[in-house]
C-alpha cells in the first residue's frame, strides 16, 4: 500500500472517466468544481469516495456507503476477493471478475 491516503486523488480534470478499477484505499473524486468537470466514476470497487456535487457515480460498489442510487454498499471481503482474482458480483448481477490496477 502506498503511504498516500486516496489511491486516485483527482484535483483538475475535464471529461475524465474512471471505470472498471480495484484498490485497498479510498478514491478522491475531484477538487474544486471550477477545476474539474465531467467527472464519472463508473462500476468501480473500493472502500470508499468522497461523494462530491457535480461528479457522477454509476453502478460502483463502495465499503463505506453510496454516492448514487445505483451504487452499493458492499462488505470488505468483495474487495479482498476481487484483488485475488476471485469473481465478485457486479451491479448487473453477473458474477465476474472486477479489473484490478
Amino acid at each position: 500500500m502506498s503511504p498516500c491516503y486516496y489511491a486516485a486523488q483527482l484535483g483538475i480534470g475535464h471529461d475524465v472517466l474512471v471505470r472498471h478499477n480495484t484498490s485497498e484505499q479510498a478514491f478522491q473524486p475531484a477538487g474544486d468544481p471550477r477545476l474539474a468537470s465531467d467527472v464519472r466514476y463508473v462500476n468501480n470497487l473500493a472502500p470508499g469516495v468522497t461523494c462530491e456535487a457535480g461528479v457522477s457515480y454509476v453502478g460502483n460498489h463502495w465499503v463505506k456507503g453510496t454516492c448514487s442510487r445505483s451504487d452499493r454498499k458492499v462488505d470488505m471481503r468483495r474487495i479482498e476477493a476481487a484483488l485475488r482474482g476471485k469473481p465478485v458480483d457486479t451491479a448487473a448481477g453477473a458474477r465476474t471478475p472486477l479489473a484490478v490496477g
